[in-house]
């Protein structure tokens, strides 16, 4: 299965919130190593301080995965 580091960052190609999050985590080199829902948001959300734009693009994201894939 694919994990949602992986699904998000095959996302940077679009013109979206969404897009724009996969393109700043794909850049974030302390996150390198995270896979997993969870991980990916506590550490969005305890490191990066991000703003509402942000985050609604995250739970976005989030629920496409989650649709598609499960929890991962």
């Amino acid at each position: 299965m694919i994990t949602f580091r992986q699904w998000l960052i095959q996302q940077k190609g679009r013109n979206d919130p969404v897009g724009d999050l996969a393109r700043d985590f794909a850049d974030d080199k302390c996150a390198r190593w995270i896979r997993s829902v969870d991980a990916i948001r506590r550490h969005i959300l305890f490191n990066h301080r991000p703003g509402l734009g942000a985050l609604t693009a995250l739970e976005e994201a989030i629920a496409e995965y989650t649709e598609r894939f499960g929890n991962g």
